[in-house]
């Protein structure tokens, strides 16, 4: 009952905290001059450096699978290992 509670109120929490966050940015942006304008190199090297950030996740995230099912395959290699022990 305890966790339940205290997760209801994170939740509320958190959406209270987003719910004041997104008023007070439109408040102080109501004029729209928070808006960054960008000359033609430097959205040049903005869409390089999008560019590279991509291939960096696409990387991790294969390398991340590989490392997930290696352990699948460890934790499953140990599995049949001590299921064979238990059956001698």
């Amino acid at each position: 009952m305890y966790n339940s509670a205290r997760m209801i109120g994170v939740t509320i929490g958190i959406i209270v905290g987003l719910i004041v966050a997104i008023f007070i940015i439109r408040y102080v942006n109501r004029n729209k001059k928070l808006t960054t304008e960008y000359d033609e190199m430097q959205k040049q090297i903005r869409g390089e450096g999008y560019k590279y950030a991509f291939y960096t996740v696409m990387i991790l995230e294969a390398v991340l699978c590989g490392l997930m099912f290696a352990v699948i395959g460890i934790v499953g290699l140990v599995k049949k290992v001590t299921d064979r022990e238990e059956e001698a």
